[in-house]
C-alpha cells in the first residue's frame, strides 16, 4: 500500500511531536534533579533542629552503663585532653583504673589534673599523679 502525501505528513509530524516531547521530559528531568533554594533551607534547618534536639533531651541523662570496678588496671587513652578521650579517661579513674593519659597538649593535661583533683578532693577519690 502506497502511502499518500497526507498520511506521511501525519507521520512526520507525529514523530517530530514524540521527540519534542520525550526532549520535554527530558528538560525536565535535569531540572528536577537539582535542588532548589527552599528545599536546601528546609533540609539544613532539619538538621540543626535535630542536632539541638538531640543535644536537650541528652544533656541531662546519665551514664547508662557504669563501669566495674578495674582496681589497678593500667589503661593507656589517646587524645585524654579534650573530647570522647576525656570522659573515657575520667570514667576509667572514677572506675580505679591506673590511667596513663597520652596527650600532645601538656599544658591542657595539667590544666585538667588540677581541675580532676579540686572535683575528687571532696569526693574521696584517690588521683595520683606522676
Amino acid at each position: 500500500m502506497a502511502a499518500t502525501p497526507s498520511s506521511k505528513s501525519v507521520h512526520e509530524i507525529t514523530v517530530k511531536k514524540r521527540m519534542s516531547d520525550e526532549t520535554a521530559s527530558t528538560k525536565k528531568k535535569k531540572e528536577k534533579e537539582s535542588l532548589g533554594w527552599m528545599e536546601w533551607i528546609r533540609g539544613w534547618s532539619s538538621v540543626f533542629g535535630e542536632i539541638l534536639f538531640q543535644r536537650i533531651t541528652a544533656s541531662h541523662y546519665l551514664n547508662p552503663l557504669p563501669l566495674p570496678p578495674v582496681n589497678g588496671l593500667p589503661c593507656i587513652v589517646t587524645g585524654s585532653t579534650s573530647g570522647i578521650g576525656r570522659e573515657t579517661a575520667r570514667q576509667l579513674a572514677e572506675a580505679g583504673a591506673h590511667v596513663v593519659m597520652d596527650v600532645r597538649n601538656t599544658k591542657a593535661a595539667q590544666e585538667l589534673i588540677q581541675q580532676w583533683q579540686n572535683e575528687w578532693s571532696g569526693k574521696g577519690l584517690p588521683l595520683n599523679v606522676e
